[in-house]
């Protein structure tokens, strides 16, 4: 029974080719002479020759193969480098902002007004820092530093801002987000892990947001938005 036909046209003939699980044939008549030229393959009857081929040559197809797979894998790293040169473009330039910050001594969180600036390492990294201030007299540096490993898709680097010191980040872009988990210099709340979300849906603003497990529920310590300026 015929699986698939599809019509051809070649040197002045037409044909008809049809994939089927039954015998081979083709009969050939000019165009314009008669009906079209029919060629039907047995198809699983093709795939078994070929396959009894590649046992008999061994690892015939392997050299084959294998460019195949560093060329994918080759294009697979460009395409990830570009969206990421575009991604971390969005950051560069100045930022001004603010939000909410909760202080691990204190009972509630407080106001802060920040100013950032982003700038570009290199395709692969890019680094935001400034100081953030609340109450008008108490201020702190704050800052991440990011890199991009094109081969895994992973991000890591080191944050500045906590009072326990420079924390590590490592983490993946999902859509417009870094999801990157921090880890403190020592323990704050239950652990010393946490979960920060840079969101940056187009250049012209981004959200940073830090959310630590407090008596085992999360909870958002730290919320801040920026716009350029």
């Amino acid at each position: 029974m015929a699986t698939m036909m599809r019509m051809m046209s070649m040197c002045g003939q037409a044909f008809v080719i049809v994939l089927t699980d039954q015998r081979s044939r083709r009969e050939v008549v000019p165009a314009g002479h008669g009906p079209a030229t029919q060629l039907v393959i047995n198809w699983p009857q093709r795939l078994a020759k070929a396959a009894a081929i590649t046992r008999q040559n061994g690892y015939a197809m392997k050299p084959l193969l294998f460019p195949s797979i560093a060329a994918f894998l080759a294009v697979s790293s460009l395409v990830a480098a570009a969206q990421t040169a575009d991604y971390f473009d969005r950051y560069d330039g100045g930022w001004v902002g603010g939000g909410s910050v909760k202080v691990e001594q204190l009972p509630g969180p407080n106001n802060v007004s920040c100013k950032v600036a982003g700038s570009r390492g290199s395709k692969t990294s890019f680094s935001l820092a400034g100081t953030c201030r609340a109450m008008l007299v108490v201020s702190r540096k704050i800052g991440a530093d990011l890199r991009l490993d094109p081969e895994t898709g992973t991000y890591s680097g080191t944050y500045t801002g906590s009072s326990s010191g420079p924390a590590h980040l490592v983490g993946r872009l999902k859509g417009d987000t870094l999801d990157l988990t921090v880890t403190w210099g020592r323990v704050i709340y239950d652990d010393n892990t946490a979960r920060m979300l840079i969101e940056n849906p187009g250049g012209q603003s981004f959200r940073m947001q830090v959310v630590e497990k407090i008596d085992g529920k999360a909870v958002t310590v730290s919320d801040l938005s920026f716009q350029r300026g």
